[in-house]
Order: structure tokens, then C-alpha cells, then sequence
């Protein structure tokens, strides 16, 4: 048998790997494409929503001219409606495209199934080709064989001929071999010219060459094998062929149906999720309208007040409540979740990278939590203790850099509270203040106000990865309740801010409930500045802070600002949620409670130093973006394993010395008054317009009836 068609046929087969391989990656580049277009069209709409509100500005502002007329009004109106007009004219061709381009695709779908059945129906022709040669290829080597001679020994033996041709198609084709040394067949197999076979029917194989090996040797007689128990082995050797193809395709088929039913179990548990979510949601809001019901009003009889109580009752004893959460889930020392491996080799890598720096970190707080370390702090918690006056010497920065230990951080952290609200407020609070507010909480005549419904919409959305605060009835909710309304209670101007939850429940992982609240006073009311969380003010304290933080990035790191700059991307979109926590959901657990140490012995200025060290520490791969998507995705993606406190702690405080709080106060007045000016204008734009529209929106003859009258007169 030639060996062209053999050729042709492994040619065949690695060009078919290669268009598949190809086809693969066009794929992967048609996916990227997708979403580049999706990230260009979100940025399209953004960019059309900057244009809109600089327009409305624009109208407010000649709006609110004085030599504004009637005929400048409708001039105006005019301008409007045809921009109406001219929007709708080109929603209708959008709208014509869309279906045009739909109607494109749902052809170019159907064409692909037709490709892809075509395809399949060449691969099964291929299959029966190949089976086809291996045959032919088998019965030309059996065929090759010549009879025993008279005398001699009757062992079989090929011709060379036939040899020669046998092993020329190894390099080539899938077969069957014979070994002239051993004098036994051997089925081969090339790496990559079947996609549908395994090595895991390698076992299959290498019993079938082991049969034909036992069936060639010599018998206990000393006698060889004859022709026909030759022929009765090739059709042995067949079948194995067969049955190791078919068991490949089942191979095959089980690992498709495994890995559809992965996905499947996947978007199940995704939409489960949701749906979980959803129910907690809904049982909140329940909650409320139970606690509204509940509170005696004129009117209601007593049969449904009783109703309303039985059920009030029933949803707060009732213990079982549908989750998904895992009960057998490990977790860290804090009871935040530790995550499982994925399915894929990757995943499954990352996640043992992460467990050794853990369990490296874990080895490093044993060995520098020595006893010459914590005689330093136990020092530091005494002199806090005391009443007398503080000081922050260099060697007590020097530990502070490091961290402090975990089996101290409660200790130190409540000791640093009372020491500063000791100064400040002895004279103040009484003791007994957080209960009395408590009391003035759980007062039953009193309705929930708009903060106390806030806080319970919020008290689930905490920190849903840790065990103490996953669900209604972990038991750190009724604790973080219980701060949270008396805080607002406390500070009737502030009330409540969305971020105190996250504040008050890492306070909660080291501190008693009352400590966390006075945690809680001590930061909003002495470490940040003042109207920080105001309502009324607009957050303006946060506000200058993100301008300072951006004066500077431009000052630490130019080159990165005139990045930011050119991609339009306003720094203040992730910093000012870093401000506002504390970091805290921002970077890994480790982190931020390392930046809380430093943050509640110096203040706020740490928050300055932290934000722009991250910045200069990814500042090489920010560089490297584009377009405003991708800066985004790499902050993002940096921001999540972001674990090396040493480097970080390093940048922030000796790279990018020095770092005065003075210039940092003259620059927060310096925007203060900016932001003020820009309010009280937008302000006063406002009431402009207000008062103008209701004018023009009363009546004509209402407005001609008081001139009437006087002309009568």
C-alpha cells in the first residue's frame, strides 16, 4: 500500500488542529473586540451625560440673566424643541439599524450552525478514514508474511518490503507496528492527530500489545505460533481498536456532560445568590413595616395591633433561614471567609499562592512578636492608661510602622480611644451615656426615623464575607445595630452616614460594643475634620479632601496625574470611598487593619499618605493603560492583592517625605472656600430659576387683575 494517502491524511489532520487552534483565537479576539466596543459605549454615554448637564448649566445660566425677556424665553423653547425633533429623527435610524444589524446576525448564526454541522460531519469521515488505513494497513502486514519452511522453525516473520513500509508510516499516521527485535505488535498513536483520543485508554493499549506479544511467543511445547492463530490475533487486535476508539468517544462525551453540568451549577448558584439577596432585602423591609404597624395609633383596633405583634414576634424568634453559605466554611482568625480553590489550574495556583504568604505572614508575626516588642507596647498602653499628657516619640513610630500585634490590637486600640476622648470630653459624658441613649433608641412610643431605616437596610450589606455579620442572625448584627442608632441618637446633626457600618464592625472585631461606639465618636468627631459626614453640607469635608489628595498626586507623582489627565479619569471615583471607610473593602483585611493602626494614632493624614503610596506602588502598571476601562480594571485589580504592607508602609512614609500637616490644612482652607463659593452660586442659580419658573408658570390674568382694578378706580 502507498504511504501518499497516509500523509495526506496526517496533513489533513494537523491542518484541521491548526484551523481549530486558529479558530479558537479569533474567537478570543472577537470576545476582546466586544468588549473594547462595550467599555467605548459606556464611556459614550458618560461623555454624553458630561454634555447634557454642561448644557443645562448653560441654560440656567441664561436663564438667570437680568435683561432676560419673553421673546429670549421662547427662543430658547424653539432651540429645544427642534433639538427634540432632530433626537427622535435619528432614534427612528438608530432604531432601523438595530434591526437591520439583528436581522444580519440571526443569518450569520444560522450559517454558523451549518458550518459547525459541517464540520462535525468531516470529522466523522475523517474518523472512519483513518479506522479504514489501520485496517488495510494491518491485513497488508499480515499478507506480507511467508509460509514456514519445511525444516525450519515456524515463526513467523514479514517481509521487508511490508516492514518497511509499516515503519515509514509511524511518523505520520496512527497504526500498528511490528518489532522485528521482540517479535511482538505494538499500536501507536501520534500526539495531536486525533482530537478525540486520550492518554487515559492508554491501558487499553498496552493489554492488547501485551496479548499479541503473549500470543507470538513460544508455547510450552517449544512450537511457534501457526498462520491461522495469527489471523484469529489480528481480528483481536481489531477489536481492541474498536473498543479503545469507542471508549475514547464516551471519554469524550462524559467530560463535555461533566463540565456543562460545572456551569450549569455554577449560574444556579449566581442566580440562587440573587435570589438570596433579594429575600434579605424584602425581610428587611418587612422588618420596618412591622416596627411602623407595631407602634400604637389612634384608630387601629386591638385585634389587628394583636395580629401585627404575633407576626412582629414569629419573624424575629424564627431561627431557620434559608442561606447558602456553607456550613462546614473556613475562616481566618478576624471570621472573614477564606476562599476554596477554583476548577482550574489556575485558580487552584493562585489560591496556594495565597495561603503561603498567609501562612508566611502567620510565621513572621511569631517571630517579631518577641518579648522586647511587647514590653514596647504594653509600655505604650500604660503611659495611654494614664492621665497624663502623651507624646508620640520616634521609637514608638518605629513599632507603630510595623503594626501592631494582633494578640495587642484590641488592647491598644481602646486604650488610644480613652486616652484622646479622655482629654476632650471627661467633663461631658457621664458614664453610663451609651446606655441612656440605648434606652432613648428602644423607646416604644418613638417611630424609626430615616436614619435608623437606613441603618437597616445597610446592616446586611456590611461585611457579607464574614461570619459575624452574614446574616440576620450572625451575632454581630445586633451589636452593630445597637452603635449605629445610638450614634445617631448622639450626633443629631451627622444621624448616620452610609460607611459607619463598616467603621463600627471592624471596630466590633477587636473592641466590646460600647468601646466600638466611643471607636466610632473618636473618629468622626476629633480624627476627621469637621462637617466630613454632613448632610446638610454635602459631605463638603470629604469634598476638600479628595481636592487636597489630588493637588497632591500632581506634587508626589506628576507624571501619573498628567496620565489620569489626559484619560479623563478623576482620581476622587475610588478614593473618595477610601476616605470615607477607612480602606476598609478597599484592599485585603491584613492591609487595611494595618493602615487603622497608624490611622488612629496620627489621623486623617495617614488616609493622604496610604492613597498616594498605592497610587506610586502601582503607578508602573497604570502607566501602562490606555484608555479610562482599562486604568480602571488594573486599580481594581491591583487594589485586591494588595498585601505587601512593608513595601507600602516604606512609600508612605519615607518616599514621600516630607509630608507637613500644615500645608495640608492651608491647602483643605484653600478648598473649603473654593467648594463654598461654588455652592452658594449653584445655590443661588437655583432659587434664580425656581423663582422665575413659578412666575412664568402663574397665570396671565392673575397676574393683570390688581391693574385692572386700579385702572377702574
Amino acid at each position: 500500500m502507498s504511504l501518499i494517502p497516509i500523509i495526506r491524511i496526517s496533513r489533513t489532520f494537523s491542518e484541521v488542529i491548526d484551523h481549530r487552534e486558529i479558530a479558537n483565537l479569533k474567537e478570543d479576539l472577537q470576545a476582546v473586540r466586544e468588549k473594547a466596543s462595550a467599555d467605548e459605549e459606556v464611556i459614550s454615554v458618560l461623555q454624553k451625560q458630561v454634555e447634557e448637564l454642561q448644557k443645562e448649566k448653560e441654560t440656567l445660566t441664561s436663564l438667570q440673566k437680568d435683561n432676560f425677556e419673553d421673546d429670549h424665553l421662547l427662543e430658547i423653547l424653539r432651540t429645544k424643541d427642534s433639538q427634540i425633533v432632530e433626537l427622535e429623527s435619528s432614534s427612528r435610524d438608530k432604531q432601523v439599524e438595530n434591526d437591520r444589524i439583528n436581522q444580519q446576525l440571526e443569518k450569520v448564526q444560522t450559517e454558523l450552525t451549518v458550518f459547525r454541522d459541517l464540520l462535525e460531519n468531516k470529522d466523522d469521515q475523517i474518523v472512519k478514514l483513518t479506522n479504514q488505513i489501520h485496517e488495510i494497513e494491518l491485513k497488508n502486514v499480515m499478507h506480507g508474511s511467508v509460509p514456514p519452511s519445511p525444516g525450519g522453525p515456524r515463526t513467523p516473520h514479514l517481509s521487508n518490503l511490508s516492514l518497511h513500509k509499516l515503519n515509514a508510516g509511524r511518523a505520520s499516521s496512527n497504526g500498528i507496528s511490528f518489532d522485528s527485535d521482540k517479535g511482538e505488535f505494538k499500536e501507536f498513536i501520534d500526539v495531536g492527530s486525533q482530537t478525540s483520543q486520550r492518554s487515559s485508554m492508554h491501558g487499553q493499549e498496552v493489554r492488547a500489545s501485551e496479548h499479541v506479544t503473549a500470543s507470538l511467543s513460544k508455547d510450552g511445547d517449544g512450537e511457534t505460533t501457526s498462520l491461522p492463530d495469527v489471523e484469529k490475533l489480528q481480528d483481536t487486535v481489531m477489536a481492541y481498536e474498536m473498543q479503545n476508539k469507542f471508549l475514547n468517544k464516551e471519554v469524550l462525551e462524559l467530560n463535555q456532560l461533566r463540565q456543562q453540568a460545572i456551569d450549569r451549577e455554577q449560574k444556579l448558584f449566581i442566580e440562587s445568590s440573587d435570589w438570596e439577596a433579594k429575600f434579605y432585602q424584602i425581610q428587611s423591609k418587612y422588618l420596618l413595616l412591622l416596627n411602623e404597624l407595631h407602634n400604637p395609633q389612634a384608630g387601629v383596633s386591638a385585634s389587628r395591633q394583636e395580629m401585627v405583634s404575633q407576626l412582629l414576634k414569629d419573624i424575629v424568634e424564627v431561627g431557620d433561614r434559608p442561606t447558602l453559605a456553607s456550613k462546614s466554611a473556613a475562616y481566618d482568625r478576624f471570621g472573614f471567609a477564606i476562599e476554596t480553590p477554583g476548577n482550574t489550574l489556575e485558580e487552584k495556583a493562585e489560591f496556594l499562592r495565597k495561603q503561603a504568604e498567609n501562612n508566611h505572614d502567620n510565621l513572621e508575626d511569631g517571630a517579631e512578636h518577641d518579648e522586647h516588642r511587647e514590653k514596647k507596647w504594653d509600655e505604650a498602653i500604660a503611659s495611654l492608661n494614664s492621665k497624663t499628657p502623651f507624646t508620640m516619640t520616634t521609637d514608638l513610630k518605629n513599632l507603630l510602622r510595623l503594626g501592631i500585634p494582633i494578640s495587642q490590637r484590641c488592647t491598644v486600640w481602646k486604650a488610644t480611644v480613652d486616652h484622646k476622648l479622655m482629654r476632650v470630653q471627661n467633663d461631658k459624658f457621664e458614664a453610663n451615656y451609651y446606655k441612656k441613649l440605648l434606652a432613648n433608641c428602644s423607646s416604644s412610643g418613638q417611630k424609626l426615623t430615616s436614619a435608623a431605616k437606613q441603618i437597616e437596610l445597610d446592616l446586611l450589606r456590611t461585611l457579607p464575607n464574614n461570619k459575624h455579620y452574614d446574616g440576620p442572625n450572625a451575632d454581630g448584627i445586633p451589636k452593630l445595630r445597637r452603635v449605629l442608632l445610638a450614634y445617631s441618637v448622639h450626633n443629631p446633626d451627622v444621624e448616620y452616614c452610609q460607611g459607619f457600618n463598616r467603621l463600627v464592625a471592624i471596630a466590633l472585631l477587636f473592641m466590646a460594643e460600647e468601646d466600638a461606639f466611643w471607636c466610632l465618636v473618636y473618629i468622626i468627631e476629633h480624627l476627621m475634620p469637621a462637617e466630613y459626614y454632613s448632610r446638610d453640607k454635602q459631605l463638603i469635608g470629604a469634598q476638600v479632601d479628595q481636592e487636597v489628595l489630588k493637588e497632591l498626586l500632581a506634587e508626589k507623582l506628576p507624571k501619573l496625574q498628567q496620565h489620569f489627565t489626559k484619560h479623563g479619569v478623576d482620581p476622587a471615583l475610588f478614593t473618595l470611598n477610601w476616605f470615607l471607610c477607612v480602606f476598609v473593602d478597599t484592599v485585603p483585611v491584613k492591609t487595611y487593619l494595618h493602615i487603622w493602626d497608624a490611622f488612629l494614632f496620627e489621623g486623617s493624614k495617614v488616609l493622604y499618605r496610604y492613597a498616594i503610596a498605592i497610587f506610586k506602588y502601582m503607578e508602573t502598571g497604570l502607566l501602562k493603560q490606555g484608555d479610562y476601562m482599562s486604568i480602571y480594571n488594573t486599580l481594581r485589580d491591583g487594589l485586591e492583592y494588595l498585601t505587601d504592607t512593608q513595601t507600602l508602609t516604606q512609600i508612605a512614609f519615607h518616599e514621600l517625605n516630607p509630608f507637613p500637616m500644615r500645608t495640608i490644612n492651608h491647602k483643605r482652607e484653600h478648598h473649603y472656600k473654593v467648594l463654598e463659593a461654588q455652592k452658594k452660586e449653584l445655590d443661588h442659580i437655583r432659587e434664580e430659576y425656581h423663582r422665575k419658573n413659578s412666575v412664568a408658570r402663574t397665570p396671565r390674568s392673575s397676574r393683570d387683575t390688581s391693574g385692572k382694578i386700579e385702572d377702574e378706580d
